[in-house]
């Protein structure tokens, strides 16, 4: 979060060159500060603990490892100058002090709010540990969506303080937020609540319950299914204390209380709890457990949290053998292999986890798994792994829609695997996956961030020098996914990479008509074995609020024999190429990726035969074909015929005619240029079928407006190989045509005999009181 602090400015680039500040001077009791003296003198405890909890430690006793190190700035790019994917947004302040770590991410939605809650080593100011500057967690919040978003600065100042690890949980019968941290001091867990959507949060209550040491790595749910359980909240978490283990407690009046105290304890060991509620109000804990192998397992409640079954391995092909799971990945940052869990309305059980893929091979080549219940948690058989095989993929995270679509989207940070790369080298990936038919959907992973970013650590005075986060949190409805992810793209004064906050939103499947496309030329006559394919553009337009995803162009669904290979590619504005064949793209809001595709026809088509083009996207409805606009005209011949490519221009330069009034004339014109054999060509306009009040006559001009002889019904021409020509049309109304653009088109024609050679079309209409025109 934004600081403006010059007062302290100076002390803070002191300590800043002489290393790590000196030890703090807890205000907690001895015992206390003894059980937090003892996790950091034992390296095996301290390797356990999470990110925030070592950076807790190292601010009171003194940062093991070396001192915080300037980072040489290297600025974002876009490797290949590949398009940029989906709008992000920034959701905290830039920091203006050296702490401008703003990491682990959670977000939650509700309607047009959006909080989003990280740890935020500015909060930890103007004295890190010394109260008000025993805080380390930043929230954010949106009111239009994820548009954008208000840094709110830091929650209110409580007893022990907070010291991030956030997650978020809504209880969608009250209405309350909840939103899980460490404490800076003292033993628990700190739950704080909201009854406003985020703006303000109630002083916390202590969710985790008369425990003795430090608790770490907490996570939180609430039964939102209806009957008996509704609106109960589940807590689990890591136990550091003088019974070490995962415990759990529960609330069952609205998170004033939690109980039992000390919180239940499930497993003696492990790391990394995770707490779902399935559809029947059974309550599923998981966990990352250093058994032989190391496992993810899972305990069941059926009774409320009250009692638990025995554990159940969900997954023991995780090939680590590391502290927490770590992958042991290149670029020094610590990783792990906790589990992160949902459930979908129809009660199946989902887990997604990180895993090396063959630990006798390449260890830097990770993988996401994705696995699934359908019998309560008793067994998991299948898995999914997305991602591009070969690569280091780590850190996933889930969310499953509302309602009864069965999405899921799933996402993850990857990197190359070769353990030699650096720079700009990690991306937020993303995929959706069809949680009936348990595959995933359409073309497969994606990038949700708009570039890659560098791996940044050891720059944060107040931070871990390993720490790069350890996880993020995302949400979804039945309208949209929601992801926050940690994003190390924008430089400071201070750092030419410091971590931010990035948000993004998805549809889990828009609505027709959120996307629209149209196809430039409408027309191609190709001629067998000439060696110049029949090619032409393409524009996706998401006129929608949220990203849509693996956007592409795809042929007919009914392909007529002898079309051939399709290919589609990416272009930019000016639509040269960028990135690589067959590749789709992301559209933010409001935005329009444009394409070129083309065929390799093998054989002869019939002239005039129309392509019923896809516009496909992995979470929108296709985009509706309108003849006219987004139709292909094909035709091809084993002998050389004329390709006229005609293009249309109207006088209010949209691809509209607009004729002032229903008795008036408007003048459009086309101008087309051969790139096929010489041949006699007529010229002339008709409405496609729709029976329109409407005269169309043409002309051939100089290039200008001037006709080089009076208007006709139709013109005809001998048409050289390579010449260009240009024709005006005049477009006579005999009444109102409305502003309907799907049907009322005039469309521009150039044919051979009856051969239809070229072809394009405008929208029309006549100028006039509630027409639309």
């Amino acid at each position: 979060m934004k600081r403006e602090l010059p007062c302290v400015l100076s002390i803070m680039v002191g300590l800043m060159i002489v290393g790590w500040p000196v030890p703090l001077q807890a205000q907690t009791d001895p015992a206390y500060e003894a059980e937090l003296r003892r996790l950091y003198d034992d390296p095996s405890q301290f390797e356990q603990l999470s990110g925030a909890a070592r950076s807790l430690l190292e601010r009171k006793f003194g940062r093991r490892g070396p001192p915080a190190a300037p980072v040489p700035r290297v600025e974002p790019t876009e490797a290949g100058e590949a398009p940029l994917a989906p709008a992000t947004v920034t959701v905290n302040n830039p920091d203006a002090t050296a702490q401008d770590t703003q990491s682990e991410t959670g977000v939650l939605a509700v309607g047009s709010t959006v909080v989003s809650a990280y740890n935020d080593s500015g909060s930890c100011l103007p004295v890190c540990g010394v109260s008000p500057g025993n805080k380390f967690t930043g929230y954010s919040r949106s009111t239009n969506g994820g548009a954008s978003f208000s840094d709110m600065g830091t929650l209110p100042t409580a007893t022990g303080g907070d010291v991030g690890d956030p997650v978020l949980a809504r209880s969608d019968t009250t209405g309350a937020i909840f939103l899980v941290t460490l404490r800076f001091s003292g033993t628990g867990l700190q739950c704080f609540r909201s009854t406003d959507t985020g703006a303000t949060w109630l002083a916390p209550s202590n969710c985790g319950p008369g425990s003795s040491g430090f608790q770490d790595k907490p996570w939180i749910t609430i039964d939102n299914w209806a009957g008996t359980g509704n609106g109960n909240v589940y807590v689990a978490w890591s136990d550091f204390g003088s019974t070490p283990g995962i415990r759990f407690a529960r609330s069952t009046d609205g998170g004033a209380t939690y109980l039992p105290s000390p919180g239940t304890l499930l497993w003696s060991g492990g790391q990394g709890a995770n707490v779902v509620v399935g559809t029947n109000h059974h309550v599923y804990v998981f966990s990352w457990q250093g058994t032989t192998p190391q496992s993810i397992q899972m305990r069941k409640s059926t009774d409320l949290g009250l009692t638990f079954s025995s554990a159940v391995t969900v997954a023991a092909d995780l090939n680590t053998t590391g502290v927490n799971g770590d992958l042991a990945l290149a670029g020094g940052f610590r990783s792990n292999s906790f589990p992160q869990a949902a459930v979908s309305p129809s009660g199946d059980i989902y887990v997604a986890y990180n895993r090396i893929f063959n630990p006798m091979g390449n260890l830097q080549d990770t993988d996401i798994r994705l696995r699934r219940s359908t019998d309560g948690g008793a067994t998991w058989t299948g898995f999914i792994t997305p991602g591009s095989s070969g690569a280091t993929d780590w850190s996933p995270s889930i969310a499953v829609a509302e309602g009864t679509s069965q999405r899921i989207m799933l996402s993850w940070y990857q990197k190359p695997s070769d353990g030699t790369t650096t720079g700009n080298i990690i991306h937020r990936k993303g995929t959706f996956v069809d949680g009936v038919m348990f595959t995933e959907i359409g073309f497969g992973d994606f990038n949700i961030t708009t570039s890659p970013f560098p791996i940044v650590i050891n720059q944060d005075p107040v931070v871990d020098a390993t720490y790069m986060g350890d996880y993020d949190q995302p949400d979804a409805d039945s309208t949209y996914f929601y992801q926050t992810w940690g994003d190390n793209s924008l430089g400071t004064t201070f750092h030419a990479h410091q971590p931010d906050v990035r948000f993004s939103k998805y549809y889990v499947f828009g609505a027709p008509g959120t996307n629209v496309a149209a196809v430039l030329p409408l027309s191609r006559s190709h001629t067998l074995g000439s060696g110049v394919p029949p090619t032409a553009f393409a524009a996706i337009i998401n006129a929608g609020d949220a990203v849509a995803a693996n956007c592409r162009v795809a042929p007919p669904s009914s392909p007529p024999t002898g079309l051939g290979a399709f290919t589609y590619h990416i272009t930019n504005s000016s639509n040269a190429l960028i990135g690589t064949p067959n590749t789709p793209a992301n559209i933010a809001p409001g935005a329009i990726q444009n394409f070129v595709f083309g065929f390799a026809p093998t054989g002869e088509i019939a002239a005039g035969t129309s392509l019923a083009m896809r516009f496909l996207c992995d979470n929108v409805t296709p985009a509706a074909e309108i003849v006219g606009v987004n139709n292909f005209i094909i035709g091809v011949s084993s002998t050389p015929i004329p390709d006229p490519i005609a293009l249309v221009s109207t006088i209010s330069n949209d691809g509209v005619v607009r004729i002032p009034g229903p008795a008036g004339t408007q003048l459009f014109a086309i101008g087309t240029s051969n790139v096929g054999a010489t041949g006699t060509i007529t010229v002339a306009a008709d409405t496609g079928g729709v029976s329109l009040p409407l005269t169309l006559m043409v002309c051939e001009t100089t290039g200008g407006s001037v006709c080089l002889a009076p208007p006709t019904s139709s013109v005809t021409v001998t048409y050289g190989a390579g010449e260009n020509r240009s024709f005006a049309f005049f477009a006579t109304a005999s009444g109102s045509i409305p502003f309907v653009p799907q049907t009322n088109r005039v469309f521009p024609r150039l044919t051979q005999g009856s051969d239809l050679r070229g072809a394009t079309s405008a929208a029309v209409c006549t100028v006039g009181v509630g027409n639309g025109c």
